[in-house]
């Protein structure tokens, strides 16, 4: 038969390896200072637990920004930098994205009519995305595969970051799904909707100038963009989400970091012959 010393250690690690760097240590002790530790973190995720169930991320099939479109992202985007590193003749867009909805799609659902759990596997592209709203190659001339990359915002107080986008190769990840007896699964993935509106500045030697439309246009060039963003984000669940609602969410907002005012703007004629065939590039 094990010892009782053995039996604790097997038991609570945590205890075994806190007797063996206080050998002289009164067990009460340990135990006292234990329980405290696991009673506040018992708090902190029954708090995170309850946060979550009464989120409206899971229950509904489409979720909005409390008060409509939320900016999550305001920076400037470098389009084509000075081959020789000098800031000289170089091209920025700023950018504002908005945060338009976040929406579940059913991609598979499993029934099991047995007694016996059954498992399955799915697999998935990782990240992806995709314009529906702007034209695609400009889009792409832009950059705005690689804006995405690395983007991360809080909704309902859940931190999300998108890694995979423009990742060459379209990653694929598996998940095992373990189905109980006589019951059904439907595995949803999370789809992010956004709108990135943006306009031009050029940089030469720290000077700025916004861009304008054209040649006889003296308007600030300005391009719109609306992407979804089909993530990594999943959820496994037993009925299907409630579609005939739309469910309202928090997120944290940020300032608009550039406005057109800030800087003046240069006319089409005054830009260089390379800034000019990038910009036809884009539209402008």
């Amino acid at each position: 038969m094990a010892s009782r010393e053995s039996q604790e250690a097997s038991t609570n690690i945590f205890a075994h390896e806190w007797k063996t760097t206080h050998p002289d240590g009164r067990t009460d002790e340990f135990d006292k200072a234990f329980s405290a530790l696991l009673k506040e973190q018992l708090q902190v995720y029954t708090a995170a637990a309850n946060e979550l169930n009464s989120s409206d991320l899971y229950k509904y099939v489409t979720c909005r920004p409390r008060g409509g479109d939320a900016r999550v992202k305001s920076s400037m985007f470098p389009i084509d930098l000075s081959p020789s590193g000098t800031g000289v003749d170089e091209l920025y867009a700023a950018i504002d994205t908005d945060l338009v909805e976040i929406t579940w799609e059913c991609v598979a659902s499993w029934h099991n009519d047995t007694d016996a759990e059954q498992s399955c596997e799915q697999t998935y592209v990782a990240e992806w995305f995709r314009i529906t709203s702007g034209n695609h190659e400009q889009a792409q001339n832009i950059g705005l595969g690689d804006y995405f990359r690395g983007f991360s915002f809080t909704a309902d107080h859940q931190w999300k970051i998108l890694e995979s986008i423009g990742v060459p190769g379209m990653p694929l990840k598996t998940v095992r799904v373990t189905v109980p007896a006589r019951s059904t699964l439907f595995f949803y993935r999370r789809v992010y909707t956004f709108k990135s509106s943006m306009f031009f500045i050029a940089s030469e030697y720290g000077e700025s100038w916004n861009i304008e439309s054209g040649v006889g246009d003296s308007s600030i060039a300005k391009k719109d963009f609306t992407v979804q963003i089909t993530s990594q984000d999943y959820a496994m669940v037993k009925q299907v989400l409630d579609g005939t609602k739309t469910g309202t969410i928090n997120v944290d907002t940020v300032a608009r970091l550039n406005v057109e005012d800030k800087q003046q703007t240069s006319k089409h004629d005054d830009l260089s012959i390379r800034m000019k065939v990038t910009l036809r590039k884009i539209g402008i």
